[in-house]
């Protein structure tokens, strides 16, 4: 029978089969990615060889998936600075087409207050749609319009930053499980040791 490691003895299992333990990654061209953090941490003193044959996998498979999610956060930081950029270039050459001088709190403030203007989008979508060679139905230009609307909203600033929150929790779970794996890796050898000692031990006694 394996022997309870730490986090099934003190843990309810409604928390352990939840997403703090428990979640999917998304890969790039590779879909999601289901990953447990409470399988690879577990030390069973009979089976350390096996442990110890295991780890380097698990250190590829771990170092993998963190590498990936950390790619994301910086590609997510690259384009949220894109976009502050991008506000602020678009704030300061229209208050000085219309001869106006900002205060860094008022492009602070435009920056902040990122969205997307619906009834603008709309316009735009039925602009489009009269220079079609064959127009849309009503209900195709509203599907036009809504997934013209969800494009726009994965650009603004606030769809940007809750994403990198999610992607950021993500990583540093992920970043404690490869620390997890290099510990486990150095209790598997102590112990590995110790144990080839009680067995030398144990055959000159008898």
């Amino acid at each position: 029978m394996r022997p309870k490691s730490w986090l099934t003895e003190h843990l309810d299992a409604s928390l352990l089969g939840s997403t703090l333990f428990k979640f999917n990654v998304k890969l790039p061209n590779c879909g999601n990615v289901s990953v447990d953090l409470t399988e690879d941490v577990h030390i069973d003193y009979e089976l350390l060889e096996q442990h110890l044959q295991d780890i380097p996998a698990q250190f590829v498979f771990w170092g993998s998936v963190y590498s990936e999610v950390k790619a994301q956060v910086s590609a997510l930081e690259t384009r949220i600075s894109r976009r502050k950029a991008y506000l602020t270039r678009m704030m300061v050459e229209k208050a000085r087409f219309g001869g106006q001088k900002l205060t860094e709190k008022q492009v602070q403030a435009f920056i902040d207050a990122d969205g997307v203007d619906e009834n603008k989008v709309r316009r735009d979508q039925l602009i489009k749609n009269t220079e079609r060679a064959t127009p849309l139905t009503e209900e195709e230009l509203e599907v036009a319009i809504k997934a013209a609307i969800q494009t726009e909203l994965q650009q603004t600033l606030p769809y940007l930053e809750i994403q990198l929150l999610a992607v950021l929790k993500i990583q540093g779970k992920l970043w404690h499980m490869v620390e997890a794996l290099k510990m486990r890796n150095e209790n598997c050898r102590s112990l590995a040791g110790f144990k080839r000692q009680d067995k030398e031990q144990t055959g000159q006694m008898t």
